[in-house]
């Protein structure tokens, strides 16, 4: 059953058929079900063992197809969007990325930046309170505080703040040196008004 909801996790992730999802949100009540079931049943196993098998969030079959749906929607939002400049209209995937790739424009790149952002974010912002909620709650079903604590678990890394902490201050200075030459390039290439050499890159210019 884990292959079949990776297949189908699969499927979604690369187009919006919405057979797909309606299967994909049966196959996950179905495995939550089951996967529920199992942990009540395991009892007998090791404690350690047990919570290795049965950690993370734990929906119930109503959940797990809210969260399914919503998550469809969100793919179905980015796979579907487009956005048009008189006669000519751009999917993301590959149009937009092709585009971005492609052009030196300043002008086209910012508006092709700008319109995708505009036609994709404002929807797929919308589902996002509903589905941080449903991961609450199915993180509080298990015990968890929230879902970033059940995700902060599965690193198991007790000190995990800290440590990503001082992983950047390592890498900060390379960052930083990556940064000015992409911005020095930049900068030659589009010239220094577009890419002043003690601002930020433009976002759309990378």
């Amino acid at each position: 059953m884990n292959a079949l909801c990776a297949d189908l996790t699969w499927k979604l992730n690369v187009g919006s058929d919405p057979k797909v999802a309606e299967l994909a949100s049966h196959v996950g009540e179905l495995r939550a079900t089951w996967h529920n079931g199992w942990c009540e049943r395991s009892y007998q196993l090791p404690r350690r063992v047990r919570h290795l098998l049965c950690r993370g969030p734990k929906y119930t079959p109503h959940q797990t197809s809210s969260l399914s749906t919503l998550l469809g929607r969100m793919q179905q939002i980015y796979s579907n969007a487009q956005v048009c400049e008189s006669d000519v209209c751009y999917h993301g995937e590959p149009d937009l990325d092709r585009l971005m790739q492609t052009s030196r424009d300043p002008a086209l790149l910012l508006w092709s930046w700008q319109e995708w952002r505009r036609a994709v974010g404002p929807p797929i912002r919308m589902l996002y309170p509903a589905v941080v909620n449903l991961m609450n709650q199915g993180a509080r079903n298990n015990g968890y505080s929230d879902i970033g604590e059940c995700w902060r678990e599965e690193l198991e890394t007790p000190d995990l703040e800290q440590v990503v902490e001082e992983l950047y201050r390592q890498v900060e200075p390379l960052y930083k040196l990556l940064h000015a030459v992409v911005r020095y390039r930049l900068g030659q290439l589009y010239g220094t008004e577009l890419v002043p050499p003690t601002e930020p890159i433009p976002a759309h210019l990378l």
